[in-house]
């Protein structure tokens, strides 16, 4: 800050105005008749913050997350015909306590702005669907190990079948296609999968940036589900610093979510490339991203240039540890930016 005259003018955004409170949307949708007995999913891909879902007028649940989609099963609420969403967004800091210099709130850079950016859709699928899917890679071997979770609305076992892609997004080439049988008792499921690559399969460092895709299928006898998920074939350890068992020395910088122009981070993957590029330009390859966690296209476009990324749960809170609720609250974010992030090779 300048002191002068007793006046302090903090280095940091001035908005005009301010939204804190309860910002309010509303849409009218129509629901085909196919969709009765499927499983029906809203996508709200970067809140900010604590949002609440009314359908047709009945609240079903509220989330809080600053670092992933906020995603709500509808399929109980909404009917064939005409129906209304209302979406409640809240910006103010209530008893999750992340710590007013937090760059995933702070007027320091991003601003603490109210609403929803990025993909905002439904998506209906059948009764029996991939919930995650992990992919762990194995260098020596030339194989990811698929852990898939899979919930089955029916309230009886199902046999599914799986079947699995992978190929270089560079030229699309698919390897061999590989396949599995499981049978899925109601509820969640835990499945199991190994993909071999081939002796050919090339791995990915900031020097060899080779991104695959897996298309993974689910086949029973009611319902099917696909997913496509990029991954890299790589190893990072901490011990002796190394990639791929090959010496890596980080040069990074901080990302602090620095976007004074809309005062929120993109959801398109162009921006990001431009920020690679320039950070690339400079000799660096790794980015910290202090006290938040960027949307998926930062990912997708540092799996694509070879860039290392560092990210934090959306805290920079000084009671950590005092048994306050932010405890809970960062394992939890934590254990939810992995999940949805966990599988992009530039997540080191």
């Amino acid at each position: 800050y300048i002191d002068s005259a007793n006046v302090r003018f903090p280095f940091w955004l001035q908005p005009e105005k301010k939204n804190t409170g309860a910002a309010w949307y509303r849409k009218e949708i129509s629901v085909p008749a196919d969709w009765e007995d499927k499983t029906v999913l809203l996508t709200l891909e970067r809140p900010h913050w604590e949002s609440t879902v009314w359908v047709n007028d009945t609240q079903i649940g509220m989330q809080n997350s600053l670092a992933v989609p906020h995603i709500y099963d509808v399929s109980s609420f909404i009917k064939e015909g005409e129906n209304s969403i209302t979406i409640r967004v809240d910006n103010r800091t209530k008893d999750i306590d992340v710590g007013e210099n937090s760059h995933s709130i702070s007027d320091h850079t991003q601003s603490n702005w109210n609403g929803i950016v990025g993909e905002i859709s439904l998506k209906a699928m059948g009764k029996i669907f991939f919930d995650n899917i992990k992919i762990f890679p194995n260098v020596e071997d030339k194989n990811v190990i698929v852990k898939a979770t899979v919930n089955n609305s029916f309230s009886d076992k199902k046999i599914a079948k799986f079947s699995a892609y992978a190929s270089l997004k560079k030229n699309s080439k698919k390897s061999k296609k590989q396949s599995w049988k499981f049978e899925i008792s109601p509820g969640k499921n835990e499945v199991e999968m190994i993909y071999n690559m081939g002796d050919d399969a090339l791995l990915w460092d900031e020097f060899n940036p080779n991104v695959y895709e897996l298309m993974l299928t689910l086949d029973s006898e009611r319902d099917a589900d696909t997913h496509v998920i990029d991954f890299g074939l790589r190893e990072f350890k901490i011990e002796g610093s190394v990639i791929n068992d090959r010496p890596i020395f980080l040069r990074g910088t901080l990302e602090c979510a620095i976007f004074p122009l809309t005062g929120y981070p993109p959801t398109e993957t162009e921006y990001w490339e431009k920020i690679y590029t320039a950070v690339k330009a400079h000799g660096l390859n790794h980015i910290r991203f202090h006290s938040w966690c960027p949307p998926n296209a930062a990912f997708e476009a540092a799996d694509e240039m070879g860039v290392y990324l560092q990210v934090e749960c959306s805290s920079w809170a000084n009671p950590i540890g005092s048994g306050l609720p932010i405890d809970q609250y960062i394992w939890d974010e934590s254990e939810r930016i992995v999940k949805e992030y966990g599988n992009h090779p530039s997540f080191v």
